[in-house]
């Protein structure tokens, strides 16, 4: 998992095949948020520590990004920088990694031996620092279905629903990325892009 910097939104980003094999850490209920209205499938609900990748095409649903949905209007939300009034020195987050590596001089660190869904709140705000100063955090083999990475990423901000692409039915925060097997040199493509341009802020 990485998690970036795209300005005052929040990205939680995972592998394809970390997706599809991430394990649920717990049964607890979660605190998901919102759902927009008029969901596709309403019926439909993707099962705790099952990737969706697996779940919606074994629901019939083979091809959930062409279904016909349309998003309300944007509206402006408040936004807290949980990192402002961090521990500028990130002592109880860090001081719970076994190992901090610094990437390079000024950008991209990893943590080491520390579990997401462990952290509280005081680690995460140290989280939100650290991201903040070192533009992206790499943390990895985490335990972690997609509930948890979206009940994660929910305590940092609004998270960002594409409204060009497809959607996991009940899970509209998840934005299915894929490869088949017409993929050359295991890339579907290779290019630099800004997303959302049209947005008050875009994602790059």
């Amino acid at each position: 998992m990485a998690i970036a910097n795209n300005f005052s939104k929040t990205a939680v980003v995972v592998a394809e095949d970390a997706v599809g094999n991430s394990t649920s850490s717990s049964s607890r209920k979660l605190k998901l948020p919102p759902k927009p209205e008029n969901l596709p499938h309403p019926e439909y609900t993707t099962p705790r520590g099952v990737s969706p990748l697996i779940s919606v095409p074994k629901a019939g649903l083979q091809y959930p990004n062409y279904t016909p949905f349309k998003l309300p209007d944007l509206v402006e939300h408040p936004f807290v920088d949980r990192g402002i009034d961090s521990d500028p020195k990130k002592s109880k987050l860090l001081g719970a990694a076994s190992e901090v590596k610094h990437l390079t001089p000024s950008i991209g660190t990893e943590l080491v031996g520390i579990q997401l869904t462990s952290l509280d709140d005081t680690q995460k705000n140290e989280l939100a620092r650290l991201v903040a100063e070192r533009g992206v955090v790499f943390l990895r083999d985490q335990e972690m279905d997609v509930h948890e990475q979206i009940e994660f990423g929910s305590y940092f901000g609004e998270l960002h629903i594409h409204q060009m692409a497809g959607i996991i039915p009940d899970l509209p925060w998840v934005h299915p990325i894929h490869k088949d097997e017409t993929a050359k040199n295991g890339r579907s493509h290779q290019i630099w892009h800004s997303d959302n341009g049209y947005a008050s802020k875009s994602w790059t």
